[in-house]
């Protein structure tokens, strides 16, 4: 485990290059989950009312990644996941967050057939 010390650029380099691609789906959606988290600093405003709802959701995203990675049982069921991502819209943001939510799971869907 690499502590808390700072990591030259050239570290990570080497250390990503050498995980297998499991590994690598891991770290990145670990260090994107962790991103989420740090944009949670900047909802203050409520012009960014539509900015913490996407991150809010790619937080969701992340974590049910990582769960599916480890094969961990104590996940959201497959329809409540997606009930969940489509209710944080509704409550917390504009149509155009659902918009945009129904466009990038209708262009995932497009990809994996492709």
């Amino acid at each position: 485990m690499i502590g808390m010390r700072k990591l030259e650029l050239s570290e990570i380099k080497a250390k990503y290059a050498n995980l297998d691609n499991q590994h690598k789906c891991t770290f990145l959606n670990y260090v994107a989950h962790d991103l989420t988290i740090f944009g949670r600093e900047f909802y203050n405003s409520p012009a960014q009312r539509n900015l913490a709802t996407i991150n809010e959701i790619a937080h969701i995203l992340t974590g049910e990644i990582a769960k599916l990675l480890r094969g961990d049982k104590q996940r959201y069921p497959d329809e409540i996941l997606i009930e969940i991502l489509f209710e944080k819209n509704r409550l917390f943001s504009d149509a155009s967050c659902e918009q945009e939510l129904t466009k990038a799971i209708r262009n995932s869907f497009q990809w994996l057939s492709n």
